[in-house]
């Protein structure tokens, strides 16, 4: 029995001060940060928001109360800053493709008409919890008759 414990007590050792020279594994994305404009333009062309940001990492709130943690920086985190920045809301839901915005400054989606957005530009292939920022890019919410 005592022997059993030593023996355990020495793994446990090895084990712990192997762990304090292992390297420190990163997030993904860790210390990524993005500067840039971002423009929020609402259903009847009026200017929401047009300022330039910084964002790294961002947790989003959607309507359930659920909370997503990105930790790189994502066009939908440029829209929460600028919503920070801008004193205005958004709303998000989960679906089954990630996160998709319901509403912007009490603008809701409805019918064929919604919120989409565009970097640099152009359209993004992917919801804006997917689309990863790098450089120095423009990030455009707006209002689309699709």
């Amino acid at each position: 029995m005592m022997k059993k414990l030593i023996v355990s007590v020495i793994l446990v050792s090895l084990m712990l001060s192997g762990m304090a020279f292992a390297p420190r594994m990163a997030l993904a994305g860790e210390g990524d940060t993005w500067t840039g404009d971002v423009i929020v333009i609402g259903p009847d062309g009026e200017t929401i928001f047009d300022d330039e940001v910084t964002i790294a990492t961002t947790t989003i709130v959607d309507v359930d109360g659920d909370k997503h943690h990105f930790f790189s920086p994502t066009a939908l985190g440029a829209l929460d800053e600028a919503s920070w920045s801008g004193d205005f809301e958004y709303e998000v839901e989960e679906g089954d493709y990630g996160l998709w915005i319901t509403s912007i400054d009490g603008y809701e989606n409805e019918g064929g008409c919604g919120w989409m957005y565009k970097v640099d530009g152009e359209s993004a292939e992917v919801g804006a919890d997917k689309y990863e920022l790098e450089g120095e890019s423009e990030v455009r919410w707006y209002w689309s008759g699709m």
